[in-house]
């Protein structure tokens, strides 16, 4: 394996985590192309070697895209979501050519399985996510967490899946280096919703976080969400609610980002809800040394964190115990906004920590287990 192995990476969305993936294995000598949708092609076009496009929500158009090229590459790597595009995958390649699910996102891991559907006696459970793994010769998981909970699933039993966990780590030529103009205040990236409006995705909420630190300090707040991006993208009630809320919403492309990330003190990963037990329903709450709630922060390997070191600036992770663990060395580890408040300047000694040991967490220190994966299912 090496310079004769040819990857498709099959990715609707083509989030940046395919790319970090791609410039990894790229850098070993292997050659790594991406499909898909027509309008979703990244800014980091230039991160593989070719790039071909289907029409958006069109399976036909994607069958026929894939059976146009399939045959050139040795892996097809899928990346969900959506999941239901790699039962197509197998009906066009069949069971001859190995296959590889990238889990990066599952709704098992925002609910927890024993939530039941009103008075019917069935538990939650996404078929389309289900069908998808029993097609693939290996998955890969973002954290140890989302693999352990793939596991504990009734239908595990049934699986030969081989499996790794690799968190969205950047590589080395991502970093981010240099001087840059220092505002201060807090940034927070990724999704944002607005609990007005929005049933699901409540992890998403960032309401009460970004009042506590309003009410009680005249920091200045950062959200950078591709819901707040200018023009026909922007999620305009999203975007005037947290404006409403004396937040500074903006947004912009991920070689961009990383170059604003360093001029604020802190980066945001986790969330709080609030003092009382019921505002942590959807989060979480610390009892007696155990974590309650929040199921999608407990699981997660965020890329925000990862980005966060390549970009150079500290984090403060707030009830996310899984990254907390993983991010200890580096990163502020707190339970509530005021404990924050109270560390702020603390962020000069972790930014020098994270430029010290930035590079013991690049992606290039985990894409061996990747490719002993693609070893695995070519056997």
């Amino acid at each position: 394996m090496g310079e004769d192995l040819f990857i498709l990476m099959v990715a609707p969305h083509a989030c940046i985590r395919v790319a970090k993936e791609a410039a990894a294995l790229r850098g070993l000598g292997y050659h790594v192309s991406l499909l898909t949708e027509s309008g979703r092609v990244p800014d980091n076009a230039d991160t593989y070697d070719g790039v071909y496009t289907y029409t958006p929500n069109d399976p036909a158009s994607f069958s026929s895209v894939l059976k146009t090229i399939s045959s050139r590459y040795d892996i097809i790597h899928y990346h969900n979501e959506p999941s239901y595009l790699m039962e197509v995958v197998r009906e066009v390649t069949g069971f001859q050519k190995p296959l590889i699910f990238d889990y990066h996102d599952s709704n098992y891991w925002r609910e927890d399985r024993d939530v039941s559907l009103d008075s019917l006696g069935e538990s939650l459970a996404w078929h389309h996510e289900d069908v998808a793994v029993s097609m693939a010769d290996g998955i890969v998981f973002p954290s140890e967490p989302c693999m352990e909970e793939f596991k504990s699933r009734p239908e595990h039993k049934f699986s030969k899946n081989s499996m790794i966990a690799l968190p969205p780590a950047v590589p080395r030529s991502m970093y981010v280096y240099g001087e840059f103009d220092f505002v201060g205040g807090l940034v927070s990236q990724g999704g944002h919703i607005n609990p007005e409006r929005a049933r699901g995705d409540r992890w998403r909420d960032y309401s009460e976080l970004y009042k506590y630190l309003k009410e009680h300090s005249r920091k200045r707040i950062v959200a950078l969400s591709s819901v707040f991006q200018e023009g026909d993208g922007r999620d305009k009630e999203a975007y005037s609610y947290y404006a409403g809320l004396g937040v500074l919403a903006g947004f912009y492309p991920y070689h961009l980002l990383l170059l604003r990330l360093p001029r604020h003190s802190w980066n945001m990963v986790g969330n709080w809800y609030g003092d009382s037990p019921d505002d942590q329903m959807n989060g979480y709450k610390k009892l007696s040394g155990t974590w309650i709630g929040g199921k999608a922060w407990r699981v997660a390997s965020p890329n925000k964190f990862f980005d966060s070191l390549a970009a150079g600036i500290p984090s403060v992770i707030m009830n996310a115990p899984h990254i907390a663990e993983e991010a200890k060395e580096v990163s502020l580890i707190v339970d509530h906004p005021q404990e924050l408040l109270d560390r702020w300047d603390e962020h000069r000694h972790y930014r020098a920590l994270v430029h010290k040991k930035r590079t013991e967490f690049c992606m290039e220190n985990y894409i061996g287990s990747l490719v002993e994966l693609y070893k695995e299912v070519m056997r």
